[in-house]
């Protein structure tokens, strides 16, 4: 099984087979794993394996009906996600040759299926190091032709000199949500405690990867993370394929 959907399953107990349950929305599935939101709104993922048959079987159902919606891409003009909407007239880069930024226009793009938020800074070593490692995974698979997920900077600078400074030290190849929006309600599900932070979500703006979220207590941290949305964007990549083995019988899409 390969897929995920901009659509989400009605709030449901969820069983898995030790018998213990959980109310969840189910948003996406990728691979061997089903990504939730719970009723106080935490995002979260679990193996499919690890629920009941009936479950198992309701997440496979739920991919085969949404596969081609998760599929579909349209121009971001034509989108009715609040994210899309909200980064549309605020999308920056660093203005070339002169101070300041530049709007990035993007109506006539296509939206893609996952938006990966990155938060640095200037003043934090980390950030430093993760950023090329980061730029260099977007080039490659720009190049690649898999323009399925945008990358953009969330500032954690003092200043938006500082943002500027950052972002031409580290060559980002991608846009930046303007500095005095980088704090916007908008973001109040993709924050945390450290930087560098990743953050990925769908379409919608809902997230799927926390690089401060895991399972547990687990804090995966930002090159996990990146590892993780790796597998994830191959498995959505992968339009046909068997299930997983273990998971479910005869189903996929």
């Amino acid at each position: 099984m390969t897929a995920a959907s901009a659509a989400s399953a009605e709030m449901r107990t969820w069983t898995d087979r030790s018998g213990g349950t959980i109310d969840a929305e189910l948003i996406a599935a990728y691979d061997d794993k089903a990504y939730f939101i719970s009723k106080k709104g935490v995002p979260f993922y679990v193996p499919i394996g690890a629920f009941v048959q009936d479950d198992i079987n309701f997440v496979l159902s739920w991919v085969r009906e949404n596969e081609e919606a998760r599929r579909k891409r349209l121009p971001i003009a034509e989108s009715t996600s609040p994210i899309t909407k909200f980064l549309r007239a605020r999308l920056v880069v660093p203005a070339l040759g002169k101070k300041g930024f530049d709007k990035v226009e993007i109506a006539d793009r296509l939206e893609p299926e996952f938006y990966v938020f990155y938060e640095g800074a200037n003043w934090c070593g980390p950030c430093h190091q993760f950023a090329p490692i980061l730029a260099a995974y977007y080039r490659a698979q720009m190049a690649g032709g898999d323009d399925n997920f945008e990358v953009i900077f969330l500032s954690a600078d003092n200043s938006e000199a500082e943002m500027r400074t950052y972002m031409q030290k580290m060559e980002m190849p991608w846009p930046a949500v303007r500095f005095r929006d980088a704090e916007d309600r908008m973001f109040k599900n993709y924050g945390g405690r450290y930087v560098p932070r990743l953050v990925v979500t769908d379409r919608l703006g809902r997230v799927l990867l926390h690089s401060e979220l895991g399972p547990g207590e687990e804090k995966p941290g930002a090159h996990d993370t990146l590892s993780a949305f790796n597998a994830m964007l191959n498995a959505s990549n992968r339009y046909k394929r068997p299930p997983p083995k273990g998971v479910a019988q005869g189903g996929g899409s």
